[in-house]
């Protein structure tokens, strides 16, 4: 009897184990998709920047996938099979918009959405955020200046499934 009970035990501490690994590696990937779109950021910002400097800005067309592994606008992590793809399988467009330019992000899940709002950090670049179900939707989704409130960020992306528009500073 006592050996069932320690097999039993034995079972439940297992299970156990596996929910609580399963947590921790869970947010950490998440943890790890924000950081690398941090990264694919900054090096789209300091890419355009130097092609604003030598083409007398940024324009107001839309960047082709040809033209974004051309330049080398995003890490080569972030193109798959010649298409500049994000951590959560969307698409990501570059757009000038004369001054700035905008980083277009698609397929977010919630959780994922509102911690790249919240946690833009100041000095990215990154002047203001705005967030729709879809990318058409972007063009007249409201933009949310940084720093952007938890609570904020929750309403904002409500939705299942999500858009986010990064307006960046060159």
């Amino acid at each position: 009897m006592r050996d069932l009970i320690g097999v039993g035990l034995a079972l439940f501490l297992g299970v156990i184990g596996i929910f609580f690994a399963y947590g921790v590696f869970g947010s950490s990937n998440s943890n790890s998709q924000i950081q690398e779109t941090f990264l694919e950021l900054q090096q789209a910002r300091t890419e355009l920047s130097a092609y604003a400097n030598q083409n007398g800005g940024y324009g107001s067309a839309a960047f082709t996938n040809a033209q974004i592994i051309a330049l080398q606008l995003l890490p080569s992590t972030a193109t798959v099979g010649g298409v500049p793809t994000d951590q959560w399988k969307g698409a990501i467009s570059l757009t000038g918009n004369s001054s700035n330019f905008f980083a277009d992000y698609a397929n977010l899940d919630s959780s994922s959405c509102t911690k790249l709002l919240t946690k833009t950090p100041a000095n990215s670049g990154v002047t203001g955020i705005a967030v729709a179900t879809t990318v058409a939707g972007l063009a007249a989704a409201a933009i949310n200046a940084l720093p952007i409130s938890a609570g904020t960020g929750t309403t904002a992306c409500a939705a299942a499934t999500n858009a986010v528009r990064f307006v960046i500073q060159g």
